[in-house]
């Protein structure tokens, strides 16, 4: 839609990342978190419990969740 105001806030590569947000009532004055790990698994139990803690313990879901493929180095 021609933002101009876009930008990057996360990036990651050869790993998987997930964001979560709080569940019940998604507010403009709520923090998302954004974490990567080697695995979803992994990744979701950071961003679930990164998001309740920095969201005064409100429960948080993962609505974001993708994994890179992976690209091996052969020295």
């Amino acid at each position: 839609m021609g933002g101009l105001e876009c930008k990057f806030i996360f990036t990651y590569k050869n790993s998987c990342a997930v964001v979560a947000q709080v569940a019940d009532d998604p507010s403009p004055s709520m923090i998302s978190t954004y974490q990567s790990a080697p695995t979803l698994e992994v990744a979701s139990k950071l961003a679930i419990d990164g998001c309740s803690s920095k969201n005064e313990g409100r429960a948080c879901q993962v609505t974001y969740k993708d994994c890179t493929p992976p690209v091996l180095i052969y020295e």
